[in-house]
């Protein structure tokens, strides 16, 4: 099974809705699509699903921007 991303590829991840992360691919298990990652500008990592990670900053910014709409429905009517 093919992925997205290779061990070495730099990833970024939305953290906590709001926050923009960025890690380094660590490990891949294709059967499953989950990705190990580190984390590049703190200590830690973490496991994730291929579809929880993406490719450029604007990406994911691009993402937590709609999902921040989302989660605020009545914003602006008070």
């Amino acid at each position: 099974m093919r992925t997205k991303y290779n061990v070495g590829d730099i990833v970024y991840i939305i953290a906590n809705q709001i926050f923009i992360k960025e890690a380094k691919v660590v490990r891949v298990t294709a059967s499953t699509r989950m990705y190990t990652l580190k984390f590049t500008e703190e200590s830690g990592g973490t496991r994730l699903r291929e579809n929880r990670l993406y490719a450029t900053k604007q990406e994911a910014e691009f993402a937590a921007n709609i999902n921040k709409s989302k989660n605020y429905p009545y914003e602006g009517r008070f």
